[in-house]
């Protein structure tokens, strides 16, 4: 019940303090909470955040003992339990636990997935090649994320306060050199959802506001932008 935390109290309290900063998330919501929780789907939605699939459960990893059949029913019951319960047309993907198969992404693609969140080696977007044509990884920073800081690492919340400063500033730098960059924040509400944790969490997210020319956005309106300014275009499915 420690996660379930998250589910009862502590995203209400996260969403709360999105909204009053004016910011919108990217929800990266798995099909089994969709159908424990059809209520916690609608708020989120409510609130203005696009919702991520990310696969049915922690139980059903994706990985290359699957057959082709079974993880194209896991990917057909994540993708239609989410838009059928949010209404939104669900355009982006997380693994659970970021495991793939060699044929996820191909078959990410048969659902109308056009970006995936699985691979962390990059500060910007870019265009996926060979079966993957079509789809766009998206930066979703693994050091970043309250898990790997607060629960992993144990640390305090106040360093991960910093380490959010600290990142968004070097990254701020570089955009005034070089264009823009794109900069990931993961929080799970049954971590950072908890009391003691959202001032400071809340005072990094305000320091970062308060710079000129940062955009929060999406992984949806990211993706966007970055296919309006790439040179060839968005890349067709082959």
């Amino acid at each position: 019940t420690h996660r379930d935390y998250g589910n009862h109290v502590g995203v209400f309290r996260l969403m709360r303090m999105l909204a009053d900063l004016g910011l919108n998330a990217s929800v990266a919501i798995n099909s089994a909470l969709a159908d424990r929780y059809p209520a916690l789907i609608e708020e989120v939605s409510a609130g203005g955040h696009e919702i991520v699939a990310h696969g049915v459960d922690m139980n059903h990893l994706h990985h290359g003992g699957l057959t082709v059949e079974a993880e194209r029913a896991l990917i057909e019951t994540s993708t239609s339990t989410l838009r059928r319960a949010s209404g939104q047309k669900v355009r982006g993907w997380l693994s659970p636990g970021k495991s793939e198969s060699a044929q996820t992404l191909s078959l990410l693609r048969d659902y109308a997935i056009d970006y995936v969140c699985d691979w962390p080696n990059d500060d910007m977007p870019y265009a996926l090649a060979g079966p993957a044509v079509g789809l766009t990884a998206m930066p979703h920073a693994t050091e970043l994320s309250d898990f790997q800081c607060l629960w992993t690492w144990h640390q305090t919340t106040e360093e991960f306060s910093q380490q959010i400063v600290d990142q968004f500033r070097f990254l701020y730098d570089e955009a005034r050199r070089g264009g823009g960059r794109v900069m990931s924040l993961t929080l799970h509400p049954w971590i950072s959802g908890h009391p003691h944790r959202i001032k400071p969490i809340r005072a990094a997210l305000e320091a970062i506001l308060a710079h000129a020319g940062v955009w929060p956005a999406t992984g949806e309106a990211i993706l966007d932008a970055f296919l309006r300014a790439s040179p060839a275009g968005p890349a067709a499915p082959a």
